[in-house]
C-alpha cells in the first residue's frame, strides 16, 4: 500500500514539474516574440528617423523647394509662361459631351461606357 502512495505522489509531482517547465517554455517564447516584435518597431523608427532626416536636409536647399513647387503647385520664373497639355482622348470625349449637349442616353448605356469604354 505503501508504494502505491509513494508512485501516486512521483506521479503528481512529475506531472506538476512538467507542466512547470511548458508554462515557462511557453513565457520564453512569448518573451522572444515580443523582443522581436519590439526590435522590428525599433528598426522601422530608426529608418523613417534617417528618411526624415534625409528629407530636412533637401528642404533645407533652395534649389530643391524650387523644384517643389514648380512640380506640386505649378510655380514659374517670371520669364516663363506654363502650358498645359491635355491628352487627345480627354479633349474629344469633352468634344463628345459638347456635342450631345442635353441629350439624355439610358442608364445601361452610360454604364457600358463606363465599363468598356465607348
Amino acid at each position: 500500500m505503501k508504494s502505491k502512495i509513494w508512485t501516486f505522489l512521483l506521479v503528481i509531482t512529475v506531472i506538476w514539474g512538467a507542466s512547470l517547465a511548458i508554462r515557462a517554455t511557453i513565457r520564453q517564447r512569448s518573451a522572444n516574440q515580443e523582443l522581436d516584435d519590439i526590435s522590428m518597431h525599433i528598426d522601422a523608427g530608426e529608418k523613417e528617423n534617417q528618411r526624415l532626416e534625409k528629407e530636412e536636409e533637401r528642404l533645407a536647399d533652395p534649389d530643391y523647394l524650387a523644384l517643389m513647387a514648380r512640380r506640386r503647385l505649378n510655380y514659374s520664373f517670371a520669364s516663363e509662361s506654363l502650358v498645359f497639355v491635355y491628352d487627345n482622348e480627354k479633349s474629344d470625349k469633352v468634344a463628345m459631351t459638347k456635342e450631345q449637349g442635353n441629350k439624355q442616353l439610358p442608364n445601361w448605356r452610360l454604364w457600358w461606357q463606363y465599363l468598356i469604354g465607348n
